[in-house]
């Protein structure tokens, strides 16, 4: 089964995106963290919850010293477009 934070959040549609996400990554300059900084790209609220463009959002994404990508996190293309999440058979 095909589990995608892109389907089920909208990753890379809202305020997390694929960009910023890897200019997090590079901030980082080769260190780890087990909580992923991500600077908002838009505005955003759902419910009571809301976030403004430029804002820190906390992911709790782990990061490994010297990564490109979160851990656990799979990237693909997959019916036409990229997308993000966990992969479980």
């Amino acid at each position: 089964m095909k589990c995608f934070f892109s389907d089920i959040l909208g990753m890379f549609n809202g305020a997390l995106t694929l960009g910023n996400i890897g200019k997090a990554i590079l901030k980082l300059n080769g260190e780890s963290t087990n909580n992923l900084q991500v600077e908002a790209y838009k505005d955003f609220s759902a419910g009571d919850f809301h976030i403004k463009k430029g804002d820190l959002i906390d992911t709790g994404l782990d990061v490994a010293k010297g990564a490109k990508t979160p851990v656990g996190i799979k990237v693909v293309f997959d019916e036409g477009r990229l997308k993000a999440g966990v992969l479980r058979k």
